[in-house]
């Protein structure tokens, strides 16, 4: 499975460990330091250009907020919301709202 980060909280969290570095060295970084900080700068702006992941968050229909699971019979159930038959609690689809999501929106009146 991939893995993805968030390129803006790595980059903070780098920049933080290099003032960390500088500071704790003081005006007398050794030549090891510097490489490190400097080997860091490349790596940085080569992870600012690679592409961004084109990922979304998976909801399940088990989580679901049209889920009906009272209509579930011999581990399938049909979607009331898109029509899909034969679905089992592990699918998901484009239309898929978190349970919490729809509260979330709900409060925010």
């Amino acid at each position: 499975m991939s893995r993805y980060i968030d390129v803006d909280a790595f980059v903070e969290n780098f920049r933080i460990t290099q003032l960390l570095l500088k500071v704790w060295a003081g005006p007398d970084l050794t030549p090891e330091q510097e490489v490190v900080i400097q080997s860091g700068e490349a790596i940085i702006k080569d992870l600012i250009k690679f592409p961004a992941a084109d990922v979304v968050p998976v909801v399940r229909c088990k989580d679901c907020r049209h889920c009906e699971t009272d209509y579930v019979h011999e581990g399938e159930y049909t979607c009331f919301y898109t029509g899909a038959m034969g679905l089992t609690l592990d699918d998901f689809c484009s239309k898929a709202e978190g349970k919490d999501e729809h509260d979330k929106s709900n409060n925010d009146n």
